[in-house]
């Protein structure tokens, strides 16, 4: 779901609706000017941001995300981009919130996801893009796109600082997979892996085909397949076991200082230990990895 899109499915977290689309239709964020938030996506159509603070708006996603349901019995339901859009302030003096300010982002998203919440019931999962404070109470899981390969645009330090608060009480999943992860270099494909799971992440997030827009390809899931990626495959799967076996401390823990290593590193992408120190209160115990 994408709560800046339309149309939907999947509905957009940071409504967006098609430009020049009737007067009917959601309203729309206002610059100063009252002019669009005009975007562009990988499709290349042409999109307008939507304001959540909007009933209308609001209205509309509980209702896409609740057809979605019931169409397909979906358990859960992602919504894009929530808790990773920068707020934009929105000047239409008719959307009942201060002009140009305010809190109408965060309210109005909040109320937005209680009416999805609504809509799905409470057993379902709700999954968004970001891992933003306001809305760490809305959401089940969070996709975490950090970057943390160390090759596309990445810091040069990853700083595990939203662990390290906040572990216990989120669950992060993802990162940025592509397809040349395991064609040219299967070891960035465990690199990243072996990072997810340091961090506490839910590892993967590995890209379905059927697409030929995205650069660079991200269509990771069909190659994982391949006979010749059975050690990459082992590998997932024996992370995933040891994730599982270490619950109280990688996801019901928080993060601790990392453990230190000395030496030369080299010229890596990834430095050659990772490591990570995880606490489990329930426990009264540290796991160092």
């Amino acid at each position: 779901a994408c709560p800046h899109r339309a149309p939907a499915p999947p509905p957009g977290g940071v409504a967006r609706a098609r430009k020049g689309a009737p007067k009917s239709r959601p309203p729309p964020l206002r610059t100063p000017h009252l002019d669009l938030y005009a975007e562009q996506y990988g499709s290349g159509a042409n999109m307008v941001a939507m304001c959540p603070h909007t009933r209308y708006w609001q209205t509309k996603l509980a209702q896409v995300v609740r057809e979605i349901r019931d169409q397909t019995g979906a358990d859960g339901v992602y919504i894009d981009q929530v808790a990773r859009e920068v707020a934009a302030p929105c000047w239409d003096p008719t959307h009942s919130h201060p002009a140009g300010g305010g809190d109408h982002w965060v309210t109005g998203y909040r109320s937005l996801l209680e009416r999805v919440r609504q809509a799905v019931g409470p057993q379902a999962a709700m999954l968004t893009e970001g891992n933003a404070e306001p809305f760490l109470d809305t959401f089940n899981v969070f996709l975490m796109l950090a970057r943390i390969d160390g090759l596309v645009g990445a810091p040069p330090t990853l700083a595990p600082v939203f662990p390290a608060v906040y572990g216990g009480y989120y669950l992060p999943a993802g990162e940025l997979f592509f397809t040349s992860d395991l064609t040219e270099d299967p070891d960035i494909f465990a690199g990243k892996l072996g990072t997810q799971f340091v961090l506490g992440y839910q590892m993967g997030w590995f890209s379905l085909g059927g697409r030929d827009n995205q650069r660079p390809p991200m269509a990771l899931y069909s190659a994982l397949g391949a006979p010749e990626h059975a050690p990459e495959r082992a590998y997932l799967r024996r992370l995933s076991q040891a994730k599982g076996a270490c619950t109280d401390w990688l996801v019901l823990g928080r993060m601790m200082r990392p453990v230190r290593f000395t030496g030369t590193a080299g010229e890596e992408v990834y430095p050659p230990v990772a490591s990570a120190a995880w606490r489990s209160d329930a426990t009264d115990s540290l796991l160092l990895i």
